[in-house]
């Protein structure tokens, strides 16, 4: 049954996260290369499960669906293989740092929320997942527990939070107007939804931008970057705003709206100069980082939506633009 190999990758960083929590306690070492063996496990089924895999389970009020097509492997295998290079740079970085145990278990868990959420299969997946996935990652930017760490931690939490609200509206909007809460459907948002149905796209938009921090909401991502250890801020920039990226790609497949993909592009451009005009200014090398990485999310949301509008079939230059950003990226904060 092809399901397995995707309950397999799902559960895998669960199990991890139940073993990894007291091991790591007794023995940092053996934490260390059980952690980086989980997630080359990860990347090896990311890379060699079968295109066209799903995986439904039914919890009586809504089918929790996870499937993989070819954009979900291209984001899922990029994910893991970032997750794979930072647990490697922890196996040297992490004996300085306090509450190791707490560390590594939220590493684990925001790794697999982060795999659901590249996997979901409907738009309510996706929203469960997307939420739990801030939720965990809150805990990776404040680990150091300073006044600084927590003040911007809350202000990441807090943004995402209504970045979430607005995604629940669009939600509930799409199935008021379409009764379904399938990606493929959202094209009779548009048709049969009328004003309400760009309202829901634009709160998709917001939801979604939020967590890519992209301009004008990218404000949260210069105060998170600088007090988050090392290995989060990797993820952070070079992963998790990842996620907004791929919410917004879905919205451009399935509707192909020229409205919005007009207001992506002009957005994309205004981050870009901004990131990059900010960057210029500042000397703080994390901060620094993430004017970059606004810039870099701008020149993306140009390359996905100049790509989609031309009605091309093919999005290898976004997802190279995608693989260069989070490799570098990472590279620069390890």
């Amino acid at each position: 049954m092809s399901s397995l190999s995707l309950l397999f990758i799902l559960v895998l960083p669960i199990i991890g996260t139940l073993v990894i929590w007291p091991a790591s306690k007794k023995n940092d070492k053996m934490g260390e290369i059980f952690v980086a063996l989980i997630c080359g496990i990860c990347v090896l089924f990311a890379a060699f499960t079968p295109a066209g895999d799903f995986l439904s389970i039914n919890t009586g009020f809504h089918s929790i669906r996870f499937t993989l097509g070819d954009i979900n492997r291209i984001f899922l295998l990029f994910s893991t293989s970032i997750w794979c290079l930072v647990a490697l740079f922890l196996t040297g970085y992490v004996h300085h740092m306090e509450n190791r145990a707490r560390f590594w278990g939220f590493f684990m868990l925001t790794l697999w929320s982060v795999i659901c959420v590249f996997l979901a299969g409907d738009l309510l997946t996706f929203y469960f997942f997307f939420e739990l996935m801030a939720l965990f990652s809150y805990f990776l930017i404040i680990h150091q527990e300073s006044t600084e760490a927590l003040s911007s931690g809350n202000l990441y939490i807090f943004t995402t939070f209504v970045g979430g609200l607005a995604v629940l509206g669009a939600i509930l909007i799409i199935y008021n107007n379409v009764g379904t809460f399938e990606f493929e459907k959202l094209n009779l948002v548009i048709e049969h939804g009328g004003l309400k149905g760009y309202l829901a796209l634009v709160l998709l938009f917001v939801g979604f931008g939020i967590k890519a921090g992209c301009l004008p909401f990218h404000f949260w991502l210069p105060r998170a970057h600088p007090v988050a250890p090392a290995p989060a801020s990797a993820l952070l920039s070079g992963v998790l705003v990842k996620s907004g990226v791929f919410g917004i790609l879905q919205i451009l497949r399935y509707t192909n709206s020229h409205y919005l993909g007009l207001v992506l592009i002009i957005l994309g451009i205004l981050s870009t100069l901004y990131g990059g005009f900010m960057a210029l200014c500042d000397n703080y090398p994390k901060r620094l980082l993430a004017y970059g990485t606004i810039s870099q999310i701008g020149y993306i949301f140009v390359s996905i939506s100049a790509t989609i509008l031309a009605g091309a079939h093919s999005l290898v230059a976004p997802y190279l633009h995608i693989y260069a950003h989070g490799l570098s990226k990472t590279a620069l904060f390890l």
